[in-house]
């Protein structure tokens, strides 16, 4: 009886870790006139011309993919660097040039803020051939941001910093993920690929008329390879609003947090006290769910480049 029991235990522990780590169907490639560079496991997509006006790199969210922001930058002018999570399919369709020889393969693990943060700071060093006016980060998106510039402040000291329902230090969620959840993803996941948006989620996504959106929301269970990656970035969120502090906030001198008013999936109550305790300018957009450049994309104030002689972005004083 011993022996079956241990069979049947070694049998589920075998199906959970070929749940966890086996890769999962892609999402529908999306065409992207531009150029794909890999860093380490993450890759990055770049376009835009060579002369450009500025530079914008955006960073998206938690089992998102670049072409959240496609619709949202659209200037010929402007060069845009889209930032792609470690471990998630490569869902732009690009010319792809490999990994180029100044990038380096980051230091944090993959699954991390700290990974995304350092491929970040990679290609607003080495990728970006404009002068850097613009960050944009959604969701955990924001946090990478946040956590690039306390590394490289540097980097950031000229642009104006966009954090969209962004991930934010202190930000706790009133309702902690519970533990079971992360330990059964690898089950759920796939019942959620099923159904991506189901009546028990359907409230979180907020109005799903336009049909662009209801894309976006559809590939969210596709875009990550493997559910040990969501278990990896979900369990790092939650380190990463723990042990930050809203002080590194700081770092990105021209900071707008845009908050929406019917976030489900974080806190926005949380999310503005973290951001004024981080002097940060707070903007609430009012009929948003989380997702505020698909629901509200006019909240989105326009890139405003530099002018002859100009040294940086106009800078904001800190206002509700």
């Amino acid at each position: 009886m011993t022996w079956i029991l241990l069979i049947i235990v070694a049998v589920i522990v075998a199906a959970w870790i070929w749940l966890d780590r086996r890769v999962g169907p892609r999402p529908a490639v999306q065409p992207f006139d531009g150029d794909a560079f890999s860093i380490g496991a993450a890759r990055v997509y770049r376009r835009g011309p060579a002369d450009a006006d500025g530079a914008v790199i955006a960073v998206h969210g938690f089992c998102e993919n670049p072409g959240y922001f496609k619709a949202l930058y659209v200037d010929p002018q402007l060069e845009l660097i889209l930032v792609g999570n470690a471990d998630y399919h490569p869902v732009p369709s690009a010319t792809d040039h490999g990994a180029p020889p100044w990038a380096s393969v980051p230091e944090s693990p993959p699954g991390t803020i700290g990974y995304e943060a350092e491929v970040v700071i990679q290609a607003a060093e080495h990728l970006a051939r404009a002068p850097l006016v613009r960050v944009h980060g959604h969701s955990r998106g924001g946090a990478v941001l946040v956590e690039a510039a306390r590394r490289r402040p540097d980097l950031f000291a000229n642009a104006q910093a966009v954090l969209e329902a962004p991930v934010l230090p202190q930000a706790r969620q009133p309702r902690e993920l519970p533990a079971p959840v992360l330990l059964f993803l690898p089950l759920l996941l796939p019942l959620w690929r099923r159904q991506p948006i189901n009546p028990r989620n359907k409230r979180l996504w907020g109005d799903l008329s336009d049909a662009g959106k209801r894309d976006v929301i559809r590939a969210l269970p596709f875009n990550p390879r493997r559910a040990v990656t969501m278990r990896r970035n979900l369990g790092d969120i939650a380190t990463w609003v723990r042990k930050r502090s809203t002080e590194d906030l700081q770092h990105l001198p021209d900071r707008l947090v845009l908050v929406p008013e019917h976030d489900r999936i974080l806190d926005p109550a949380a999310m503005r006290r973290s951001a004024e305790a981080g002097g940060a300018r707070v903007a609430a957009v009012a009929g948003s769910s989380h997702f505020v450049a698909l629901d509200v994309p006019e909240a989105i104030p326009p890139v405003r480049v530099p002018g002859p002689g100009e040294q940086a972005p106009e800078r904001h004083e800190q206002g509700a």
